[in-house]
């Protein structure tokens, strides 16, 4: 059974939305746009939804599109492709093309703790270990281990320039404005993060996140570490490192741009058992 042409369905919604994104947004959110745009087609075909109509697109489908994602990727990756979804509902919903209001639906609980994801700094060492057979690979893992050294995001990186280095003190300093909250870093840069943004002499535009972080996948796959990481698992490993070694968490939020105080003490929540054990036997 066929349907009429003048429906207008939840896969026209993303479609139409990535279409009025382009120019309208920078060039990096319009990627983003992109590559979720079409992982939520894909999401639409595989769970055969492509004849649901955007006025009949409820929360159950928003549920099922996280779930068919989570199968193959990390949680955080997913709520992103729902929330592209989600914005695409608000988009044509503005312009009154649908009267579908899901894009204000929240499909988990905002009290509910989610757990950091990091690496311990054996599982760093594993990936930094790892050759790879290909140059695309390798560049994913010097670009993930310069994070994991530095806590950039994977947009302050792609953007990062020489100019950024200053020296003080005989020490090698990052200094930048993070592209999401505009706060100032200021990251002493250790001489392994040094090699490594030297090596690609501070260009690490080559390849969009979700490419890197495919590789990323494959490459903790070989070295047998049992965690879905992503550019941004990085970033968080470089905090936690930072905490495990008691720096101060005002410090780390400086390090990191951190606009909230708050957002930087979930990463002394996961401070490592052998670290609580040893502070506390010390002083018995």
């Amino acid at each position: 059974m066929g349907v009429s042409n003048s429906a207008y369905f939840a896969v026209n919604v993303v479609e139409d939305f990535l279409t009025a994104s382009k120019g309208r947004v920078s060039e990096a959110t319009y990627r983003n746009y992109f590559h979720f745009s079409k992982k939520i087609k894909e999401a639409l075909t595989a769970m055969n939804q492509l004849a649901v109509e955007a006025e009949n697109y409820q929360p159950k489908h928003l549920s099922q599109l996280e779930g068919w994602v989570t199968k193959n990727n990390s949680a955080a990756y997913a709520q992103k492709v729902v929330t592209t979804m989600k914005q695409a509902f608000t988009f044509v919903s503005n312009s009154g093309k649908v009267n579908n209001l899901i894009g204000n639906y929240r499909s988990y609980s905002k009290s509910e703790s989610k757990k950091v994801t990091f690496l311990s700094e054996i599982e760093v060492e594993k990936i930094r270990a790892f050759e790879g057979k290909t140059e695309q690979i390798n560049f994913a893992r010097d670009f993930f281990l310069v994070q994991c050294y530095t806590g950039l995001a994977y947009i302050d990186l792609y953007q990062i320039s020489r100019e950024s280095l200053v020296c003080r003190d005989k020490t090698s300093i990052l200094n930048i404005k993070r592209h999401k909250t505009k706060s100032s870093c200021i990251i002493p840069v250790s001489q392994l993060a040094l090699d490594l943004l030297n090596q690609y002499d501070f260009k690490f535009s080559r390849f969009h996140c979700a490419s890197i972080n495919i590789y990323l996948k494959e490459i903790t796959k070989k070295v047998g570490i049992a965690k879905n990481i992503s550019t941004h698992v990085g970033r968080k490993t470089f905090a936690t490192m930072l905490a495990n070694r008691g720096v101060p968490a005002n410090t780390v939020a400086k390090i990191l741009g951190h606009a909230s105080y708050s957002t930087t003490m979930k990463h002394y929540a996961e401070i490592q058992v052998d670290k609580v054990v040893g502070d506390v036997m010390g002083i018995l």
